[in-house]
């Protein structure tokens, strides 16, 4: 659950957002608040807690990642105008178990050995700003740093002009693999 300290856990912003989704958008004041990230059904018991500063007339998107017990949160701005030629792609590392990542959006099926990460050495809760590329099948490879050893994809997507997508790279159960998450920002 997420709440914000001011509604003293009456009425969470979100209720039972599972692992790998994302929530709808909510429209607040602007101001600085008090964010608690509580287990669904247990406000009593933070996971989290980040105070945000919220600006009029401004999107944001809050990222949650880490480890059980020791989550991060980042929050940044969502970049809604969209490009009428090209798609967006935002890119969150959020894998905590990596301290960094290069991160492969190649054509699709193709041989990353013969290509260059389009970011490399991406650190644990680093964030790409919103790139342009030209509208195609893509897939999504994370490597560690400098090496080709892939440590999370090939992810297949389609990227559409006037798209704005994020891809985000989170812990899996084995500790040498993590797992991408992929959204279409509506």
């Amino acid at each position: 659950m997420l709440h914000t300290t001011g509604d003293e856990f009456a009425d969470p912003l979100f209720s039972g957002l599972e692992f790998g989704t994302h929530s709808g958008e909510v429209s607040m004041q602007p101001d600085e608040i008090n964010l608690n990230i509580t287990p669904a059904g247990n406000p009593g018991s933070f996971l989290a807690e980040e105070t945000v500063q919220l600006s009029d007339s401004q999107r944001y998107t809050l990222y949650l990642s880490g480890l059980p017990g020791q989550l991060d949160g980042v929050l940044a701005t969502a970049g809604s105008r969209r490009l009428a030629t090209h798609a967006k792609f935002r890119y969150y590392q959020g894998a905590a178990r990596f301290s960094a990542v290069d991160l492969y959006v190649v054509p699709a099926a193709s041989d990353i050995s013969l290509l260059s990460p389009l970011l490399s050495s991406v650190p644990y809760t680093g964030m790409s700003g919103y790139l342009s590329l030209e509208p195609d099948m893509y897939d999504i490879v994370l490597t560690w740093p400098g090496t080709k050893t892939v440590v999370a994809g090939p992810l297949r997507v389609d990227l559409a002009a006037r798209g704005v997508y994020e891809t985000i790279s989170a812990d899996s159960q084995q500790t040498d693999v993590a797992q991408l998450l992929y959204f279409e920002i509506d």
